[in-house]
């Protein structure tokens, strides 16, 4: 084989990528993919109400990266792209000469048609990063306005982390769940695009509500009434109804309701709370409403939900190992 060029294929993915060494120089992978020059872009604001949207090409991985290492994206981007600095942090360079500084924690939107360099920095753990790419269509392929950006500082949002980590598993299985993997995708994005909508929000209109915004969005036990929110932004109940529903296209109340079931979600995936105790966490006087209410909103009690997180999580600890892109 040439001594510069190498070839490595993850059979756990089927993903394959050529290597290129280049003697005394820092080592790029150039990831050959087949892609057009340009790519209709959409608003996310405009993204977040459209109706007719699919995913397709779904792929997830963990990847580890070589402090310094370069990764460079010489032709347009097949796919857009999400990438978690889980424990390092990167430097992007574009074609059009932007410099985008991406913190360990970042989260980053890449979209289809892209072209940049990547350089990894301060890379000590695994994974280094995590991948989640996809194909947004509506009849023509396209990507998210606004080139490459950070959508989240740091990821310490748990149900961003969450997806990320059930879209890598999940497509790790030797069977994909791809009616899963375009669920989680779809959550993905409809997150990020709540995160990205909040960024804006004092320059549409909703500065009134903002602090009510916040609360519902931050507050665990959300103890305060509708009415007591709206007090609290200088509003009347209704005005604070209406305005938060063309923010969030929910009435608070329903936006709180599904805010606690995904809490609930999270803390049942990371903690090992009885049934009562997350209950009285998400500020639920009765164990047993809080059990109906749960059901009504996902289909299944709390108890199946936690014993499907338990099985699943046995089953990563097996497939998880075989989805890492390891850098010697």
């Amino acid at each position: 084989m040439n001594k510069k060029t190498a070839f490595s294929v993850s059979k756990s993915t089927n993903f394959v990528l050529l290597f290129a060494f280049t003697p005394k120089k820092k080592r790029d992978i150039i990831l050959k993919e087949k892609g057009v020059n340009q790519v209709r872009t959409v608003e996310i604001a405009d993204f977040m109400e459209m109706e007719n949207v699919n995913l397709t090409k779904i792929f997830a991985m963990n990847q580890v990266w070589r402090e310094g290492f370069q990764f460079v994206m010489k032709n347009p981007r097949a796919t857009s792209a999400i990438l978690w600095f889980f424990s390092c942090s990167g430097i992007f360079r574009t074609a059009e000469g932007d410099v985008i500084e991406a913190p360990r924690g970042s989260v980053v939107y890449i979209p289809e048609g892209a072209r940049y360099t990547l350089e990894f920095l301060s890379c000590n753990g695994f994974p280094s990063t995590v991948l989640a790419e996809f194909r947004l269509t509506d009849g023509e392929a396209f990507a998210l306005a606004g080139g490459i950006r950070i959508m989240e500082a740091e990821a310490d949002d748990t149900r961003i982390c969450s997806l990320l980590k059930k879209l890598v598993f999940e497509y790790s299985l030797p069977s994909k769940p791809m009616l899963k993997l375009r669920r989680d995708v779809y959550g993905l994005l409809a997150l990020l695009g709540e995160s990205e909508k909040y960024k804006h929000i004092d320059r549409r209109g909703f500065q009134t509500v903002k602090r009510g915004i916040e609360y519902l969005q931050k507050d665990e036990k959300q103890a305060l009434s509708i009415d007591e929110i709206a007090k609290m932004c200088f509003v009347s109940p209704a005005y604070f109804r209406k305005l938060f529903k063309e923010y969030a296209g929910v009435s608070p109340s329903e936006y709180r309701i599904q805010r606690k079931i995904e809490h609930a979600k999270e803390l049942m995936e990371h903690s090992a709370l009885s049934i009562g105790e997350l209950a009285h966490a998400l500020g639920y006087d009765d164990p047993a409403y809080f059990c109906r209410v749960f059901k009504k909103e996902t289909g299944i009690s709390p108890s199946e939900y936690q014993k499907s997180t338990k099985e699943r999580q046995t089953k990563e600890s097996s497939y998880g190992k075989d989805t890492s892109l390891g850098m010697e």
